[in-house]
């Protein structure tokens, strides 16, 4: 409601620029507070995976076409290391793209106007490993250890849901996720998610009289 009465004032105040900044701000602190309380809903809730047969790098790629804007805006390169091989997965198509999205948009705003985003992927003694990693400053020691804690945050408006969510989707999809940072020297993170087993065709054998 606040957020449909904050549009229809803004609409209405066109031609006063110094309200409409106003209208502007209050439709901003909405949407802020929206997302916050998604994420608190969101963490709350226990996370049961819609699970469909899928190929990680398909999922990769359409959470790609909805940040390129973003990474182009950035200045940033980005740089796709995809193996060769079906990697196929039982994910929940959505909850992996959140996934993905939460960290890009991390690296992304880590590294501010360029720097270079490596995204790969490689099958491992039975699962597929997604790297993503970014040429930023690196996190600090002391912070690596917690940054998948609930309402841990470096950021000055940040909540400490964001990680702490995308470490609980991927348990979720029994699998696991690692960071590894140095200061000055980027980070990277590793999603390891089991592999989806083809079934062998079984073939039937003629019958001999």
């Amino acid at each position: 409601s606040l957020e449909l009465f904050s549009s229809l004032l803004r609409r209405e105040l066109e031609e006063d620029p110094d309200k409409a900044n106003l209208a502007d701000n209050i439709l901003m602190v909405v949407k802020n507070l929206t997302n916050i309380t998604s994420n608190l809903l969101f963490f709350a809730r226990p996370c049961t995976p819609a699970l469909q047969t899928v190929l990680v790098d398909t999922i990769l790629d359409e959470t790609l076409i909805f940040c390129q804007h973003l990474i182009n805006q950035s200045g940033v390169t980005l740089v796709k290391k995809f193996s060769s091989g079906d990697h196929l997965v039982d994910i929940d198509r959505e909850l992996m793209k959140q996934v993905f999205l939460n960290i890009i948009l991390n690296a992304l705003q880590a590294m501010g106007d360029g720097g270079k985003l490596v995204i790969s992927t490689a099958s491992h003694r039975g699962c597929v490993e997604i790297e993503i990693s970014d040429s930023g400053p690196g996190i600090d020691e002391e912070c690596l250890d917690k940054i998948f804690d609930p309402f841990f945050t470096t950021k000055e408006r940040g909540t400490g849901l964001g990680l702490a969510i995308v470490h609980n989707i991927v348990r979720a999809h029994n699998g696991a996720i690692e960071a590894r940072s140095k200061k000055g020297k980027g980070t990277s993170f590793l999603i390891s998610l089991p592999v989806k087993h083809r079934t062998k065709e079984r073939r039937s054998v003629p019958r001999t009289e």
